[in-house]
């Protein structure tokens, strides 16, 4: 849906680091050798969703004023103060 989406996504992402550390890291340093590999992956994955953001088509986008499968709200302003 993507709601507070980048919020979400950064607590999962320490969550999951918390899961590796305590769970897989003390049978090794390499996820590889430890089964870590899937701990460290979903960590990676929800830490670059906090950053890239919901996208166009969310809920997020939506509140923020932008229109489904629109530009974002930014990308209008910085338009229209170019075209003015």
């Amino acid at each position: 849906m993507g709601l507070f989406t980048r919020c979400a996504a950064f607590v999962l992402s320490g969550e999951m680091a918390v899961a590796y550390i305590i769970s897989h890291a003390p049978q090794g340093f390499w996820p590889v050798l430890n089964h870590g590999t899937l701990a460290v992956l979903f960590s990676f994955v929800w830490l670059y969703l906090s950053a890239a953001g919901p996208g166009p088509w969310s809920v997020d986008a939506v509140r923020a004023g932008g229109a489904l499968g629109g530009t974002s709200d930014s990308a209008c302003r910085s338009h229209r103060s170019t075209a003015a």
